[in-house]
């Protein structure tokens, strides 16, 4: 069972850093994180220091709807 996303084999991450802007506080980060772990084969960690989320993905293809749930939460890429 692969660690990071759950899924039933083992197989390789993609690891991105995404630039995000808005984030003011640590509440704001675990809303974002909150949101982007809930999503199947998405491992995030917001860092509202740096103004960023690291990622590891399980498909590329995701991206979009990692960018369209932040967006949605109100902050900007």
């Amino acid at each position: 069972m692969c660690e990071n996303c759950g899924c039933s084999h083992e197989h390789e991450h993609t690891k991105v850093v995404l630039p995000v802007q808005g984030m003011m506080c640590q509440i704001c980060a675990d809303s974002i994180d909150k949101a982007l772990n809930a999503l199947p084969g998405v491992h995030a960690r917001a860092d509202f220091a740096n103004n960023c989320v690291e990622l590891e993905l399980h498909d590329e293809a995701e991206m979009q709807k990692i960018k369209d749930t932040i967006l949605d939460l109100g902050f900007e890429l």
